[in-house]
């Protein structure tokens, strides 16, 4: 489970890097208003960037519940090969929900690999609960 929730934290900061950087050179070229950083709100932001805004908010929601879970499992010492099959699974559906968000966009395949990444997520949380009531 150590793994798969840090390379899901890297992935996270890359993308939060990747987000700076981009809004830099929007300002940079002139693309966005400088005073939207103030308060993020009275300006607007080109669509790309918005997009990445966003999906950079997704990896700070749902996630946080895999990263409880991975913390939790590591410090009740919770062993179980379903558990980190579960736990790499869940960083391939949201490496996948990335490359679909931050690509083409297709909302109905974003949605379906979402909601692959929660019923993953959920099976986490009741094998967790399976191997503290063992």
């Amino acid at each position: 489970m150590l793994y798969p929730m840090i390379f899901l934290i890297i992935w996270t900061l890359l993308i939060c890097s990747a987000l700076g950087a981009l809004r830099f050179i929007a300002v940079q070229k002139r693309q966005v208003n400088p005073k939207l950083y103030l308060v993020m709100s009275g300006y607007d932001e080109p669509t790309y960037l918005k997009k990445i805004s966003r999906h950079y908010n997704n990896l700070l929601e749902q996630p946080i519940l895999f990263y409880l879970a991975c913390v939790l499992a590591i410090s009740l010492n919770l062993e179980s090969d379903t558990l980190v099959y579960l736990g790499w699974g869940y960083l391939a559906s949201r490496l996948l929900h990335s490359a679909i968000h931050m690509g083409r966009n297709n909302a109905l395949h974003r949605m379906g690999i979402f909601t692959i990444s929660m019923l993953v997520l959920l099976a986490i949380w009741i094998q967790v609960a399976l191997l503290i009531t063992a």
